[in-house]
């Protein structure tokens, strides 16, 4: 998080610094097995074809999930999306992503919405100083809803968070995808400590907490030395039921 803005005037697209952009996001995959049918269903829904019974919300399969369409989750700290939303947008539809939480779009109030064919692009920008912002891509085909974020992580200083939510069987089942944003630790107040054990404050039982948390412990096969914040975050999933 350097500050640097990529949002007011979108320069021209840099490929330097999509080099690595096909490894580091293959790297970063989350994927939840969900119904082929249902997709198909809720697409022709979507699309005004086939019948007009009301439509069924997606049905998750967790012991034996039908072969063939998965829900690809992403995750990716894109540091500043501007000049690298084409690139994003090509990868995203030639994997079948259709979902990515991204981390550092550094857009601010004043940038425009980004054109996002295909997709439904929600963000969250800083709103104060410079840097950082979350944004979803969503496609078009996924019914979900924006969530609100939890006080106690919406007033800290640093923290960065946002959350939406996919329908399930009942209204108890939906699955919840939080993406995360936490500055280094340079970055933020000196002695400054993340509200780790709330990060799950909110969510449902079936639930994903993905993100850039500049945490670092060996247990995620880290090339940097274990730091407070990554034996803090260790500690918070270990509590986990």
């Amino acid at each position: 998080d350097d500050g640097r803005v990529g949002g007011q005037g979108c320069p021209e697209r840099h490929v330097d610094d999509l080099r690595i952009l096909k490894d580091a996001l293959a790297r970063e995959e989350a994927v939840v097995s969900w119904s082929t049918k249902r997709l198909e269903h809720q697409r022709l829904h979507n699309n005004g074809e086939g019948d007009r019974e009301p439509l069924e919300p997606l049905k998750r399969h967790v012991d034996e999930p039908e072969e063939g369409y998965n829900l690809k989750v992403l995750q990716y700290n894109i540091n500043g999306i501007c000049n690298k939303l084409d690139e994003l947008l090509h990868y995203v539809e030639k994997n079948n992503i259709l979902i990515a939480a991204i981390q550092e779009t550094k857009l601010t109030s004043k940038s425009k919405q980004p054109k996002t064919p295909n997709y439904t692009f929600v963000r969250k920008d800083r709103g104060v100083n410079k840097g950082g912002g979350l944004a979803f891509l969503v496609h078009k085909d996924i019914n979900f809803t924006l969530e609100n974020t939890p006080a106690i992580l919406e007033q800290d200083p640093h923290l960065e968070t946002m959350t939406i939510s996919i329908p399930g069987e009942n209204d108890n089942d939906q699955l919840y995808i939080r993406n995360v944003y936490i500055p280094p630790q340079s970055s933020c107040a000196p002695q400054y400590s993340p509200p780790l054990n709330n990060i799950y404050e909110g969510l449902g039982e079936s639930s994903m907490v993905i993100g850039d948390f500049n945490a670092h412990h060996e247990l995620w096969l880290t090339e940097a030395n274990s730091d407070t914040r990554g034996r803090l975050l260790v500690d918070s999933i270990s509590g986990i039921d």
